[in-house]
């Protein structure tokens, strides 16, 4: 497991210094030709944040959280990082986006919840998105007509 979270750290890493899409984007870059200069002075505009954590961090904070995604409390598999695009793997997100990765400013949780995070207001994503993801893994509500989901 401990290589997991070394593979982990090392999107961290890629994230600090180039943001979320930090390795595709410099991938095409190079496969563009831009040198490596061109590519660190064309993407770190507004990113380098400080990295105060390491993989052995991340796997004591996996423990902590019991394995779970910290938003939807599913069960992560350090493993399934090794699966390109697997919306289950591990995922370090950054509580408050404009701070590094510090112990007191990440959570692990799923890329499937980091990613939606990432494209919405943090309060309207834990107060309304999230309890209605969590209602439809573990209770699997149903509804009897379209007005009880739109008022749910």
């Amino acid at each position: 497991m401990k290589n997991a979270w070394k593979k982990v750290m090392s999107n961290v890493m890629l994230s600090a210094k180039y943001g979320a899409a930090g390795a595709r984007t410099t991938t095409i870059l190079k496969e563009a030709g831009y040198t490596t200069e061109q590519i660190n002075k064309r993407i770190t505009n507004g990113m380098d944040k400080d990295v105060e954590i390491d993989h052995i961090f991340l796997e004591k904070l996996f423990f902590k959280q019991n394995g779970r995604c910290a938003y939807l409390q599913t069960i992560i598999n350090p493993m399934d990082v090794f699966r390109p695009n697997h919306p289950l793997a591990p995922s370090v997100d950054r509580l408050d986006n404009k701070l590094g990765y510090t112990k007191d400013n990440v959570v692990i949780a799923t890329r499937f919840a980091n990613r939606g995070k990432e494209c919405a207001d943090d309060k309207w994503f834990k107060e309304k998105c999230v309890p209605k993801l969590r209602d439809g893994l573990i209770n699997n509500k149903n509804f009897s007509n379209l007005e009880d989901i739109l008022n749910g």
